[in-house]
């Protein structure tokens, strides 16, 4: 078993090659209950079995269990069942004891000791090896570091050992060659030059062969793959051919492997194995000096390589692979870096490796891949559309891997399915990153312009289309929501998200003390702020010069300098959204504009859209959202300006403007409840008299300021809406014993972050002083989406808000009667409007 299958606590595993082919191996295992717990210590005991089975190739070590031995500790201790494997370890001098009698088998084992163990199994003789006495670690350590047994080993070796640095140094071990002495001195060669058997080979039976791992594929109906090398001359192990003449190459096709080794393909590999269908690892050489990022990344500095600062020089035998397939033969150099500096748009976003011979970039590999977006996501299927680059097939789950928590409107990168073993493509989801872009590098012309968003720097990977990078135009300044793969733009989502760039243009004045193209313009911005700007005498202003007139336009709005600069939205300046229309007597019905007088209507109202309302003849402006719009009255008619985009097959209006002229505001206000914590008070401010009001709204307390008011009293709860200029409206009032019902709660279902549940219990009447339980039931369904439900919850004793509060059953007073905890206002189809909860369980006053 490996251990991405085996081992619950894969993912602390750092040495996973080492721990895959040891446990496959039999060398190491896990726990009973399935984890291997990297970071625990190694005792001496576990030591010498997984010495005894890298010697024998089995676990059973009973034949040795009654030989004898020197040391008195070996059946008194925890680890008894490990004598045999010890007492084989003690007869072939590997391993030494404590004292001459004494192994201590529990006691922790040093990566010192490990390598002492492994140095006497490669072939030292512990004491002419001068690997005991004064100095034994510093010399076994230069002769472990010198045999490769230290290879990724980064545990401290005078330290008790962790079970995933033994495994380093194990698998290390089993691919280390042997040796002997040969007129007092070790080598790993004999006098031919060739190589001794590695332990692997030698106790093991293992065989390795070198090569260019080129095809991977999954066997049909099976969890197993087949893997192919390419074997040149040099690529072959000398080491089963000891003292012979015989070099033939090792095995170059592989079945059944376990584990899928796709990211490998093109690297040269070592393959370990017993068999052709006996595979127990795959791990990349040391002479592989891969170089591996986004083809974006590499760039050609006069005749050589560039990648991440560096500079490599290039074989006159290079090779492109894309996708497996060879785009440049075997060929010069000058193909290969014609091919790099060609690289622009979605290319940019290819994954890349090289590969280097002699010390050259021999090869260049290059996983396309094409990005699209998610438009139905169904069972075992998601159907897209092609956004960029090339065709892919149909996405379901015969053919493609993709993540289970996709979302229609998600976009996704596609990679071509001849870079997987399984021969399927591979789908993840790509980032959207929304902000206002504050810095831009080089032009918006060159394919690598870039943009910097919320601090961070992306550059354009789409092609050069219509005069700039990319489907969409994006430039300083603009609030932007665009589609990111690795720092790369791939698709611009929104040239203009949300309604921060489109304002209403009240009026202009031309300046009198001033340049003639300075104009004073009113402007009302999508956070309700109305103010008198400077703007540029150009756009919708070009060749004004009139003291005052009302536009009463949408219009895009850029700052340049100190000064704006006004465009008047129309359906040839959509702003960055997909369709504009006028109508004239427009109302809303059923949550839609009815009007439909312009050849491009818009009926469907996002509930996000940013509303700008005239009303009282232009004494009035106000900013609402597009849920406040769709409550609006079918009988109030209003000329607009609307501008939307597409969603759903769908426009959606996302910014208004809804002019009621002479009318008043007709429920087309954001309605907000609050809990009156302290009754009014009276104010007076530039000759107008206002009623203030401390209010608790669910999220914040704050002070109501209406003008001419009327007083409320603590425990009232209100309706309210707010006004651009600091002001509140009151449009309804709930009092206790009218229009606000005690209730007592006996059982509730309810879903504090959806707003939604039911509430069953009995409507409250006074009985010597305490509000208790009546006969009349009651069943309140709370809905946030059907009619608008309110939950606040308050101490209504102490006239504090709370954002933690909970529900809970009714306490009981000392003549077991249900108290009051609740009170709850209702329309007339019985639709809850507002539940007051007492976070003290005791609703008294």
């Amino acid at each position: 078993m490996f251990a991405g299958a085996a081992f619950t606590d894969e993912a602390d595993i750092k040495n996973s090659e080492a721990v895959d082919v040891l446990s496959a191996l039999g060398v190491i295992n896990g726990y009973k209950d399935g984890s291997f717990q990297p970071k625990g210590t190694i005792t001496r005991a576990e030591m010498a079995k997984m010495i005894y089975v890298l010697r024998t190739g089995s676990d059973n070590a009973e034949a040795y269990k009654n030989t004898t031995t020197k040391f008195v500790d070996l059946n008194t201790s925890k680890s008894a069942w490990a004598a045999g494997y010890i007492k084989y370890c003690e007869a072939l001098g590997i391993i030494a004891g404590k004292s001459a009698t004494k192994f201590d088998p529990d006691a922790t084992v040093t990566g010192e000791e490990a390598a002492k163990m492994l140095l006497v199994t490669l072939g030292y003789d512990a004491t002419k090896a001068k690997l005991v006495g004064t100095g034994w670690g510093q010399r076994t350590t230069a002769l472990a570091d010198e045999n490769g047994l230290l290879d990724e080993v980064t545990d401290p070796l005078k330290l008790a050992f962790s079970r995933d640095g033994a495994a380093q140094m194990m698998f290390n071990a089993v691919d280390a060659y042997t040796v002997k002495m040969t007129d007092g001195e070790y080598s790993n060669m004999n006098i031919i030059g060739n190589y001794y058997p590695t332990i692997g080979e030698k106790y093991m039976g293992l065989k390795k062969a070198v090569g260019t791992l080129t095809t991977i594929s999954k066997e049909s109906g099976k969890n197993t793959f087949k893997i192919t090398l390419d074997q040149s001359a040099d690529n072959k192990d000398d080491s089963t051919n000891v003292g012979t003449e015989d070099n033939k190459k090792y095995d170059s096709s592989f079945t059944a492997v376990a584990k899928d080794y796709s990211s490998l393909r093109d690297l040269e590999v070592k393959v370990l194995y017993k068999a052709k269908d006996k595979v127990y690892g795959v791990y990349a050489t040391e002479d592989s000096d891969v170089l591996s990022g986004l083809l974006g990344a590499f760039e050609i500095d006069s005749s050589k390589l560039k990648f991440d600062g560096s500079k490599y020089s290039i074989s006159t035998k290079a090779v492109v692979k894309e996708d497996g397939s060879y785009k440049i033969g075997y060929d010069t150099d000058v193909k290969l870096r014609n091919y790099v500096d060609s690289v622009k748009g979605l290319s940019k976003t290819f994954t890349a490796t090289t590969l280097s011979d002699n010390d050259k970039i021999s090869q260049l590999s290059v996983k396309t891949s094409s990005i699209a977006k998610v438009t139905y996501v169904g069972k075992d299927y998601i159907n897209t559309s092609k956004v960029s680059g090339g065709t892919f097939d149909k996405i379901d789950t015969d053919s493609s891997n993709y993540p289970s928590d996709l979302k229609k409107d998600d976009y996704v990168v596609v990679y071509n399915k001849n870079n997987f073993a399984d021969d399927k493509q591979l789908v993840e989801k790509l980032d959207i990153v929304e902000g206002k872009i504050t810095s831009t590098k080089n032009g918006i012309k060159n394919d690598d312009y870039s943009v910097m968003i919320d601090g961070n720097w992306y550059e354009m990977a789409m092609d050069i289309k219509d005069g700039h990078a990319g489907n969409e135009e994006i430039a300083l300044k603009d609030t932007v929501a665009v589609v990111v793969k690795n720092g790369y733009i791939v698709y611009v989502d929104d040239a203009k998200a949300g309604a921060t760039d489109v304002a209403l243009l009240v009026k202009a004045a031309q300046k009198t003390s001033a340049n003639d193209d300075e104009i004073e313009a009113r402007l009302i911005f999508p956070d309700g702020k109305d103010e008198v700007v400077i703007a540029k005498s150009e756009g919708i202003l070009a060749g004004f010069n009139k003291t005052s007139e009302k536009f009463d336009q949408l219009v895009s709005y850029k700052k340049s300098g100190s000064k704006y600069v006004l465009e008047a939205i129309s359906k040839s300046n959509l702003a960055g959204y997909d369709q504009f229309a006028k109508e004239s007597a427009n109302s809303v019905k059923n949550d839609k504009f009815t009007a439909k007088s312009d050849s491009d209507s818009i009926y469907y109202i996002s509930s996000d859209a940013t509303v700008y309302v005239k009303a009282k003849g232009g004494d009035d402006y106000q900013v609402i959202t597009g849920s406040a719009l769709k409550n609006w009255k079918e009988s109030a008619k209003f000329d607009s300006q609307a501008l939307s985009s597409k969603s759903n097959g769908m426009q959606y209006a996302k910014v208004v403007f809804a002019d009621l002229g002479k009318e008043n505001m007709s429920g087309g206000k954001d309605i907000t409840y609050g809990y009156v914590v302290e009754s009014s008070r009276w104010i007076s401010e530039d000759d107008t008299d206002y009623t203030t009001t401390k209010v608790w709204n669910g999220t914040e307390e704050l002070t109501l300021k209406v003008e001419d008011g009327d007083a409320l009293t603590e425990g009232d709860v209100v309706e309210y809406s707010s006004n651009s200029n600091g002001t509140h409206d009151i449009e309804n009032t709930y009092t206790l014993g009218s229009s606000l019902t005690r209730g007592v709660v006996t059982g509730y279902d309810y879903n504090a972050k959806d707003i939604e549940g039911t509430l069953t219990g009995y409507v409250a009447t006074k009985n010597n002083g305490d509000w208790v339980a009546s006969s009349t039931a009651f069943t309140l369904n709370i809905s946030k989406d059907d009619h608008d439900s309110v939950v606040l919850f308050v101490d209504t004793d102490n006239a504090d808000g709370a954002t933690d509060g909970e529900f809970q059953e009714a306490s009981e007073n000392n003549d077991n009667q249900k108290l009051a905890n609740i009170a709850y206002a209702v329309d007339s189809n019985n639709n809850v409007k507002v539940v007051i909860v007492d976070t003290q369980n005791l609703f008294a006053k």
